[in-house]
């Protein structure tokens, strides 16, 4: 029994799911818009709880084809392939299944002299996730922070999760001005907080910048990343507590004189 959309003008992608028993209890599916399930009639729903979990990653971020690959390398689970649509899925779940030495996918038949086969999905771990903002791929698991110290009040904040190159950029540039320019007016945001914070978002845009230009969005629109943070006004505030670090230090080595 098919569970989820059944029709798309785009190719899916499909692993095989095997019951412990060794006969293949169903097919989980994926494309652009989600994961799907195609149950074989065997006894009982054998496997279908792969199916919630592909939604639960799916719900967590991960792109449909990056869930697959990811669950393709579990016990039971066959490798990604191809079909023309869901429908090819739902006939040879109706159909007998063949001995593993005789099954070929569905990006196969009908088509043994191509040799252009799909790359597997998620050979790297930024294939496997998409964007929190855009839903562009790939995207890398990171955090960036923001902080405002007062004299009497501090303030955090953190943006968490897969992002792309540019949603990235984007939320480094503008945490890391907003740090520079009101993260030093408390004793401990200067000599602690605020230091800890640019270091941290220093180290995760490095990751950032390592990934290509994201792929075509399917959440919403790319943040602007702006001009970069030694181009913002704002930044040059942080100039202030360092000139006046500066002066203390050089007044106490000078005696007060």
């Amino acid at each position: 029994m098919p569970q989820g959309p059944t029709s798309t003008p785009d190719p899916v992608h499909y692993v095989t799911v095997t019951a412990p028993g060794g006969e293949t209890a169903g097919y989980l599916w994926g494309d652009a818009a989600g994961v799907g399930w195609v149950q074989r009639p065997v006894d009982g729903l054998a496997g279908a709880e792969w199916h919630e979990r592909a939604r639960e990653l799916h719900g967590r971020g991960l792109a449909p084809r990056g869930v697959l690959s990811l669950l393709s390398r579990e016990p039971g689970i066959g490798p990604v392939a191809q079909a023309p649509d869901v429908a090819a899925i739902e006939d040879m779940a109706r159909r007998p299944a063949a001995p593993d030495h005789e099954r070929r996918p569905l990006d196969q038949a009908g088509d043994e002299a191509s040799q252009d086969r799909p790359e597997p999905a998620g050979d790297r771990e930024g294939s496997l996730l998409m964007c929190r903002f855009c839903g562009g791929s790939p995207a890398v698991d990171v955090a960036f922070r923001a902080h405002r110290g007062l004299v009497v009040l501090m303030g955090f904040k953190k943006t968490a999760g897969p992002l792309c190159m540019t949603c990235g950029l984007a939320v480094y540039r503008a945490y890391t001005t907003h740090t520079l320019c009101v993260g030093w007016w408390s004793p401990l945001s200067l000599f602690v907080f605020a230091p800890l914070t640019l270091v941290r978002n220093v180290l995760a845009v490095r990751r950032v910048k390592r990934l290509p230009a994201p792929g075509p969005g399917t959440l919403g629109p790319r943040r602007d990343p702006g001009v970069p943070v030694r181009r913002r006004p704002r930044a040059y505030v942080a100039l202030v507590p360092a000139l006046w670090v500066l002066f203390m230090i050089v007044t106490g080595l000078s005696g007060g004189v």
